[in-house]
């Protein structure tokens, strides 16, 4: 019900429609309608206008947040474009961690809060111990001071429990201490519930042989003698999948969570709450306790383990076709790393222990590219990333680099493609509601002024009134190699629009497919948990049974989906420059670096260093003025121009950790600040 009338409000731009028009319209009883509405109105899809008349919340200027109560009494509300000071009034009172509706006004900085959608869950949260006269206080930027009668250090950081307000356990670690103020701002549990904590006893350790024969019982695919292994990054503990090549046929299996978390259960509702791990450099935050994510549901070598798996036939022409798909048991024979995995498929070097394992690489990798290639053909696109990998060392971080996207993680990557590309497939030919992976066409405007930029960085590029795949994928294609490409892409990644969980399929422009959803990390992503679990009642139950159970959630999953990456995002991209900040800071100050610059403003440059870490020149904003596009800054003295991705000389002048800013000193441009002619590509002048 909730879909059609969301589909109704979509035909035109800016329609709104009152109670009757709806009703008579779609030709439901007034009961179901009461019920719908008020769903999407508590979701904040909708929006009730004081006339009574209903509009998309999409189609207006209004947006969903999250509120702020700061101890100084200043309220904000968390957008995902940014903070705005709130503006409230006494039929709207808010508090800390309520999700409202709000009016922003981008020119003031501030929101009129327009409906109250959730009111706060209660967290627990990190404070610090200070002394208030007489007293020990617990005290927070969001919470009121507690007064606590036992002995604290002063200056300790606690973890206090939201409920009780009582302190559950000192914390020491800086870097911890940031990144669990992170989570908790951010609303991610850190902890988890005595409810949780008592069901979580009854999860077994092992499978037994009468599980297994049970199971057996139920049809399920013994894959036991298939070698499957896992192929992952060094650090990882949770592995979601494991690949194998026997027999003609490619095997991809995923853990089974469904099995061994109870619909309706605390455990579930933990992980509705949590909605993702959230990943930071040394740290996780699971979506599922580690008895489960590290433990029976991960795919650990040479024990068994229940899974979903889906085997395919690799035909001549390297077109796919799944030969079979179900629930199943596998019994991985190894754990591989990317990093081995690399030094055999691209150095061409046999790991210790991977001799084994060298035919069913070659075979996988050689079949995993070729599909690839018809990917490609049809129409995926691909960037370079500014992802980095920490290199730890007793839990210091000895070093920074782009994180390797290798000859394996491409091989992972693809087959993990196949396998939701195939289920997919399925919900589609089934008729069942899944969360969607959509990815909506890219921002003319943005790839406009990237295609400006190239253009003044010398590359021979035309300007479109739309971009398709291939116009982007031709326009890539022009400064691949070059040292000005991950700054490059990263601004063509910004006119791209950002991927989102939707109940409604929408189709992936990137991937250049017309549905696509994800499974294949049940144990780190709700998405794909609620996903695996709607096809195995579909398989179980049948189809109707699973349309019918599922079809009235997805709206409201979904938005958990796309509200939970947000914010891990955030969590994640903070926590990493604070581990990037804390590394800087154990540089000698006049270090010297070739940096690309990355961004132009008044009075500064930014720039990215070869170890993924960004930092600042300052410069007087007297003499140099930024250009209209903001992709240069012009020297009003001498007429000198810096242009983004271009290579310039720093030395380290401060790690400032209070402002979490790099500062560096500019000394003058690279030498190597031309570029090779080749095809495609006219000589840039050195500047």
């Amino acid at each position: 019900m909730e879909t059609e009338i969301i589909n109704l409000l979509s035909i035109k731009k800016n329609i709104s429609m009152n109670y009757d028009e709806i009703r008579k319209e779609l030709g439901i009883s007034k009961e179901d309608l009461d019920e719908a509405l008020s769903n999407l109105e508590r979701y904040g899809t909708i929006y009730r206008s004081k006339n009574g008349r209903y509009s998309l919340v999409s189609r207006t200027s209004l947006k969903k947040g999250i509120v702020k109560v700061t101890i100084r009494k200043k309220v904000i509300v968390e957008l995902e474009d940014g903070d705005f000071d709130l503006i409230f009034d006494k039929k709207n009172i808010v508090k800390s961690n309520d999700v409202v509706l709000v009016d922003p006004h981008y020119n003031s900085g501030r929101a009129t809060v327009v409906k109250v959608l959730t009111k706060e869950k209660v967290q627990d949260y990190i404070g610090t111990i200070v002394r208030e006269g007489n007293h020990l206080v617990v005290r927070s930027e969001f919470h009121k001071d507690i007064i606590i009668k036992k002995e604290y250090p002063e200056g300790a950081n606690v973890l206090v429990d939201g409920s009780s307000n009582e302190i559950k356990e000192i914390l020491e670690d800086r870097y911890k201490i940031k990144v669990r103020e992170l989570l908790t701002k951010y609303n991610f549990p850190v902890s988890y519930n005595n409810d949780y904590l008592k069901e979580l006893k009854d999860i077994p350790d092992s499978l037994s042989e009468e599980e297994i024969n049970e199971a057996k019982k139920e049809g399920i695919f013994d894959l036991r003698e298939i070698p499957h292994t896992t192929i992952d990054s060094e650090d990882t503990k949770d592995f979601d999948d494991a690949v194998a090549w026997f027999n003609g046929l490619l095997y991809s299996s995923i853990a089974d969570v469904p099995r061994y978390v109870e619909e309706g259960s605390a455990i579930e509702r933990d992980a509705i709450e949590r909605g993702i791990s959230v990943y930071s450099p040394g740290m996780v935050n699971p979506m599922l306790h580690h008895k489960l994510s590290n433990g029976i549901c991960s795919l650990n070598p040479n024990v068994d383990r229940f899974t979903s798996s889906v085997i395919f036939k690799i035909n001549d022409d390297y077109t796919v076709t799944p030969y079979a798909m179900g629930r199943s048991i596998i019994r991985s024979r190894a754990k591989l790393t990317y990093e081995k995995v690399n030094e055999y498929l691209e150095e061409d070097r046999v790991p210790e222990g991977y001799e084994s394992y060298t035919e069913m690489l070659e075979k996988l990798y050689s079949i995993a590219m070729r599909v690839k290639k018809k990917m490609l053909e049809n129409g995926f696109l691909m960037f370079s990333s500014t992802e980095v990998k920490f290199i730890f060392d007793n839990e210091k971080v000895t070093d920074i680099k782009g994180r390797h996207q290798g000859k394996a993680e491409e091989l992972i990557e693809f087959i993990m493609l196949l396998h939701n590309m195939t289920k997919t497939d399925y919900m589609i030919k089934h008729n069942l509601p899944f969360i969607a992976r959509n990815h909506d066409l890219p921002n003319n405007d943005k790839l406009n002024a990237w295609v400006k930029l190239l253009s003044q960085r010398g590359y021979i590029v035309d300007k479109k009134d739309s971009y398709t795949n291939e116009d982007i994928k031709k326009i890539l294609s022009t400064y691949r190699g070059n040292a000005d490409q991950l700054v490059l892409d990263n601004i063509a990644i910004r006119g791209q629009s950002k991927a989102r969980y939707g109940h409604l399929n929408k189709g992936h422009f990137a991937l250049g497919i017309k549905a696509y959803a994800t499974f294949t990390s049940p144990i780190r992503r709700l998405a794909d948990y609620i996903n695996e679990r709607i096809y195995q009642d579909s398989i179980k139950y049948g189809d109707e049974y699973a349309r019918n159970k599922w079809e009235p959630k997805m709206e409201e999953l979904a938005k958990i989906c796309t509200d939970a990456e947000l914010r891990a995002d955030k969590v994640e991209r903070k926590a990493d420059d604070l581990k990037k900040l804390e590394y800087m800071n154990t540089i000698p100050v006049g270090s010297k670096y070739t940096s690309t610059v990355s961004k132009v403003g008044k009075g500064y440059v930014e720039v990215l260093l070869p170890n993924m870490v960004y930092g600042k020149v300052y410069v007087s904003s007297k003499d140099y003025s930024v250009s209209k596009d903001g992709y240069s800054l012009f020297n009003n003295i001498n007429g000198e121009r810096i242009l983004v991705g271009d290579q310039i000389d720093v030395s380290l002048l401060k790690v400032d950790m209070d402002k979490e800013e790099v500062l560096l000193l500019r000394s003058s441009y690279s030498k190597e600040n031309g570029y090779e002619e080749k095809k495609g590509k006219k000589k840039v002048k050195k500047r």
